[in-house]
């Protein structure tokens, strides 16, 4: 009898367990489909002045089919591309100055579709250089900064992809977490990136050297590039390159401009094949596009040539890749050249001249485009109420801008405290009203940074010395940070230094501050 009770407790047991799985007849499981969302789009979003022949790319970690669409209207209804398996499509057909907003449908394996978010571009103006009102806004950099101040970097360029300069604070509408800022209560103000300390241009003069040229052409090329040199602003580079079988470097970068004018005298003609694409690749690949807060770099490349690329050593498409994103101005003369290719790989302009006398013209035209983009940089700051650490939402945008082009981005308030208006060094959330003593040992360095607080106009800092009898420390200013940061090396020497920083520009100084050094 005890062993059927056992028998029956084993069956029980069995039957228990297995009531609790579940065997799973699902012909259509689940698929998780995060690595099928696409993302990384080129032409970049807000991308302007594109050419109405371009690539869209973008970038998805499983996906391998999808469908493409493409409209002018703000949610695309018209689909270009079906069921494609590359990340890229080739589009021609566009109009001139007009916007266009596209997205990517990913499919999975079971045919389920993920839609993308809808991106936007802009191309160039057509021959009469006409484009419809409106400005894009282009995010590059927030931060935040004590006590309590919100830091944004943008740049505002037409529907042309020209850049816009004449903008002031009054023209901005900001909003955090949906309500708008006060620019009186906040101390907001939007004022242009200073050009001087933290702005570089750089700039590729890629010059055709083939044999096609005759003398009096070569002539008027030196004297047009000598003129654009001649009218160089601060802060703007050139490197010199002449191209027939070969790009070859006659003088890298360099602002002093009678190296640049004894180069570009140097130009004798080369040989009679022309390397278009290659010289394009060399070029591009000279600078990289940087945007941040404590400086700027930006690149460019104007390329002359009277022909098409008959060498073959590169290709079209390397050429194409290699000037995405990057400011290429294209200038062909005579009937020899190919105005699409041309049109192609002037991602910021084409010209075509019938003589070369023109081209002083165009090349003054081009540096005047130039110095536009160099001015179109803006910051925002302003002081923020929020405090504690959360994120928070900033947007800006243009009043009655009748383009849908806003800035969103987010901050953390975790580090802000509250502090009244002055100029302090080194401040803190524990010291709000910044240092006043310091110690330094013999033979080493401190950073001090001035900051300051409640006022709207920027400021022009000077560090000074207000007793060093013994000569025990050293200033001297962090490049980059318009006077605001500064290095204090200690000699190697005891003693009592004191030193202060001013603000010249809002009339004010802060606290002495004495300095030990041990």
């Amino acid at each position: 009898m005890k062993k059927i009770n056992n028998i029956y407790f084993i069956i029980f047991t069995l039957a228990f367990l297995l009531s609790g799985c579940v065997f799973s007849t699902d012909e259509n499981p689940v698929i998780p489909t995060d690595g099928y969302k696409v993302s990384n789009p080129l032409p970049a979003i807000n991308a302007t002045g594109l050419n109405i022949i371009l690539t869209l790319e973008w970038q998805s970690v499983e996906g391998n089919k999808f469908d493409v669409y493409l409209d002018t209207i703000e949610q695309p209804v018209k689909k270009i591309a079906s069921d494609l398996t590359e990340k890229k499509l080739d589009v021609a057909g566009l109009q001139y100055g007009t916007t266009y907003y596209w997205r990517i449908v990913s499919k999975t394996p079971g045919n389920e579709e993920i839609s993308g978010p809808v991106w936007n571009f802009t191309t160039k103006p057509g021959s009469g250089g006409v484009v419809g009102p409106g400005y894009v806004l282009v995010d590059y950099e927030i931060s935040t900064e004590q006590p309590n101040y919100v830091n944004l970097l943008f740049q505002v360029l037409d529907l042309a992809g020209k850049g816009v300069t004449n903008l002031t604070t009054s023209d901005f509408e900001v909003f955090e977490n949906g309500d708008p800022i006060s620019p009186f209560e906040s101390q907001l103000v939007i004022s242009k990136r200073d050009q001087t300390e933290n702005y570089l241009q750089r700039t590729v003069l890629m010059l055709d050297n083939s044999t096609s040229l005759d003398q009096n052409d070569l002539n008027e090329i030196k004297n047009a590039a000598i003129n654009f040199v001649q009218n160089l602003t601060t802060k703007h580079e050139v490197a010199v390159y002449k191209f027939s079988q070969d790009p070859v470097l006659i003088v890298d970068f360099t602002d002093n401009k009678d190296l640049l004018i004894a180069a570009i005298n140097s130009l004798t003609p080369g040989f009679p094949t022309t390397n278009l694409y290659g010289a394009i690749v060399e070029g591009a690949s000279r600078w990289a596009d940087s945007f941040s807060l404590d400086g700027i770099l930006k690149g460019s490349m104007i390329v002359f040539t009277d022909g098409r690329d008959t060498q073959g050593s590169s290709s079209l498409d390397e050429a194409r890749t290699a000037t995405q994103n990057k400011n290429v101005y294209t200038v062909g003369l005579g009937v020899d050249v190919d105005p699409d290719i041309l049109e192609i790989l002037g991602t910021a302009g084409f010209v075509s001249i019938a003589d070369a006398s023109e081209l002083s013209q165009v090349f003054i035209n081009i540096n005047n485009d130039i110095i536009l983009t160099s001015d179109s940089f803006y910051w925002l700051r302003y002081s923020s109420p929020k405090r504690g650490n959360s994120n928070h939402r900033l947007v800006l945008q243009i009043t009655g801008n009748p383009v849908n082009s806003i800035i969103e981005n987010e901050f953390n308030s975790g580090s802000f405290y509250s502090a009244s208006p002055g100029l302090y060094i080194n401040p803190s959330k524990d010291r709000p009203e910044g240092i006043i003593f310091a110690s330094i040992v013999k033979g080493t360095e401190i950073t001090l940074k001035a900051f300051l607080v409640g006022y709207t106009t920027l400021p022009q800092y000077i560090w000074e010395e207000v007793d060093d009898q013994n000569n025990i420390i050293t200033i001297t200013s962090v490049e980059g940070t318009n006077n605001s940061e500064v290095k204090v090396k200690a000699a190697n020497t005891a003693g009592t230094a004191v030193l202060r920083v001013r603000d010249d520009a809002n009339g004010i100084t802060s606290t002495n501050l004495t300095i030990n050094v041990n």
